[in-house]
């Protein structure tokens, strides 16, 4: 997957209506708290057989950080 469709799919996990960019911190995301956090393990269990603890995503920093997780292209 490229991070061209990566990033709207993230966005709709933040059900953000900003747009989200790869140089986005997280902590900075109002949207980035736990029910955010769990649809984003969910996410990635279904679509990357990847299975993130939450303190694995609280240790993300940006949305490249968790694209990067996903070895989403650019």
């Amino acid at each position: 997957m490229h991070l061209d469709k990566f990033i709207p799919i993230f966005q709709d996990l933040l059900q953000r209506d900003e747009p989200v960019f790869a140089t986005d911190t997280l902590a900075d995301m109002e949207e980035w708290d736990s029910l955010a956090i769990m649809a984003l393990i969910a996410w990635f269990d279904k679509n990357c057989n990847l299975h993130l603890t939450f303190p694995d995503c609280k240790a993300l920093r940006t949305v490249a950080d968790v694209a990067a997780l996903a070895k989403i292209r650019a």
